[in-house]
């Protein structure tokens, strides 16, 4: 808890990898509940989603993952699609405090899906733009493979998403103009389109 109140005095953004797993040591979450003065309970609907995680793996729920579950008032749940433990953004004076695994592709996964994107909302002086480009014929996996260093990059942020009418392909761009945002934005669609141009069939609201 030290530490991390030490951090959230200096920094603007706290990024906490690790420790929201279900074990006794796991302790992130009790860290930051604490220099939040907030008492962490199990949150029905994540218990639920946990649950529903176990039972489609065909097993019973161990009665520690429930652990898991936990989360304070102020803390937002950053869904994890790769593995149990979901993240945590919570807000401590001036700092945004952002808890994810340590499992390097669950982190990886919810930090451009779930963590950026929110990071970026919560600026009060930033433009964001953002477009969705539609593609079919190619798995997400093999998307993201070929976007290579496009989805490590910040912004613009870049990250596919499996969906029934192909992959998807979300750029975000964040900036202090409109005009900035424009550009940066029109930068990460031209870098996309250039990796997966053959398999694009539209944007936004484009439909088969």
């Amino acid at each position: 808890a030290n530490v991390v109140r030490m951090a959230v005095n200096d920094a603007d953004l706290v990024i906490c990898t690790g420790g929201i797993g279900p074990t006794g040591d796991d302790l992130t979450r009790e860290a930051i509940a604490e220099v939040a003065g907030e008492t962490p309970k199990i949150d029905d609907n994540l218990l639920v989603t946990l649950t529903s995680y176990f039972r489609g793996r065909g097993m019973d729920m161990p009665e520690r993952n429930k652990k898991q579950a936990w989360l304070i008032p102020s803390a937002t749940s950053l869904p994890n699609p790769v593995g149990t433990a979901p993240g945590w953004l919570v807000e401590i004076g001036k700092a945004i405090v952002i808890a994810m695994p340590g499992v390097p592709r669950e982190m990886f996964k919810m930090w451009k899906e779930q963590a950026v994107p929110r990071i970026l909302q919560r600026s009060p002086t930033a433009v964001i733009k953002g477009c969705r480009i539609k593609t079919l014929g190619i798995g997400e996996s093999a998307a993201e493979q070929e976007l290579g260093d496009l989805v490590a990059q910040i912004n613009p942020v870049v990250a596919t998403y499996a969906k029934d009418d192909g992959v998807h392909v979300h750029v975000t761009a964040r900036a202090s103009t409109e005009d900035e945002a424009a550009a940066i934005l029109d930068r990460g669609k031209s870098a996309v389109f250039a990796v997966l141009g053959q398999y694009v069939y539209g944007e936004d609201d484009t439909e088969l």
